[in-house]
């Protein structure tokens, strides 16, 4: 991400970040490039977004706006994101 924001690319992150430190210099990085940093978080209204939220805040980050679309169509049961033992949050609340 770091090389995309020097390349006065636009940084839209999909994953979690493996720590603060990472996520400082990745936004460092398009701070000093003026290009925008985006969070591409699913899920608004989870724990995850008001963990990221203070996080941001307290690092010294302003946290503007969150917004999240997202959709599949799958008719296969077993498809693996179905599969809410995979992961500790998922967007499906069957």
């Amino acid at each position: 991400m770091v090389k995309a924001a020097q390349a006065k690319k636009h940084v839209l992150a999909e994953k979690p970040f493996a720590s603060v430190s990472d996520l400082k210099t990745m936004v460092h990085a398009c701070q000093e490039n003026g290009v925008h940093f985006m969070d591409n978080t699913m899920w608004i209204h989870h724990d995850r977004t008001k963990k990221i939220k203070n996080d941001h805040l307290e690092n010294g980050f302003i946290l503007n706006r969150v917004s999240n679309n997202f959709s599949f169509f799958n008719e296969n049961a077993k498809d693996i994101r179905y599969n809410t033992s995979m992961i500790d949050t998922t967007v499906l609340t069957i």
